[in-house]
């Protein structure tokens, strides 16, 4: 009979009473590989970081606050474009919408679909931990230059949007592992899973105000 699992982590204590912030969905499909000491799959976090910024870049034009980063006043840059500047990095300018230290807390609740049975995601060498470790790499920016193993700006990607400057902004994650009855495509690896992630964000009271980014 087929079950679905689930594991919860709480890192931090969620902020209590009314806060500003924001809920959405993003979407990673393909390979979701464990990491290991001898394999960091570095180039798999870049190809999920490409998937997720064409999602946030979306995210930040359709936002009823956020789409106004986008607008220029008088001699003034765009606030996205100073944003970016602010977060250059390896050759990349970076747009986090939650950059470290700024007060904003976040929540993410992932469902891992796969053609696998659910339960054994949790198991040895396919502990969830490792796997979602690969997705958690890819929700930010990276801390070092080799975790881009090369990787430079492709079009459409200066500048490059992603969730999170670092994941220590993460206070509470739940993961849930089903089964995907979607047949793969010809050419798609059994394995390929789709990820559903649920991002809910709340600042964090009495904490600094955020700058260009701010929620309102």
């Amino acid at each position: 009979m087929e079950r679905e699992v689930s594991k919860h982590w709480v890192f931090e204590r969620w902020p209590e009473g009314e806060g500003r912030g924001m809920q959405f969905r993003l979407v990673v499909r393909g390979a979701l590989p464990p990491e290991s000491r001898k394999n960091r799959n570095l180039q798999d976090k870049h190809r999920i970081r490409r998937e997720l910024h064409l999602q946030m870049r979306s995210f930040w034009q359709h936002h009823p606050i956020l789409k106004d980063r986008w607008r220029a006043e008088g001699n003034e840059r765009p606030l996205v474009e100073q944003h970016a500047d602010e977060y250059a990095r390896y050759g990349f300018r970076w747009v986090p919408l939650v950059p470290k230290g700024e007060g904003v807390a976040v929540s993410l609740n992932i469902v891992v679909l796969r053609r696998e049975d659910p339960y054994r995601i949790f198991e040895d060498t396919g502990d969830i931990d490792n796997r979602i470790k690969t997705l958690l790499d890819g929700l930010r920016m990276p801390r070092q230059l080799t975790e881009l193993d090369g990787a430079t700006p492709q079009a459409g990607e200066d500048p490059f949007f992603v969730l999170m400057e670092d994941d220590g902004s993460i206070f509470e994650m739940n993961v849930t592992t089903d089964r995907l009855f979607v047949p793969p495509d010809p050419n798609e690896p059994h394995r390929d899973v789709v990820a559903l992630i649920q991002v809910t964000t709340k600042a964090v009271s009495g904490a600094p105000q955020m700058n260009v980014h701010s929620y309102g």
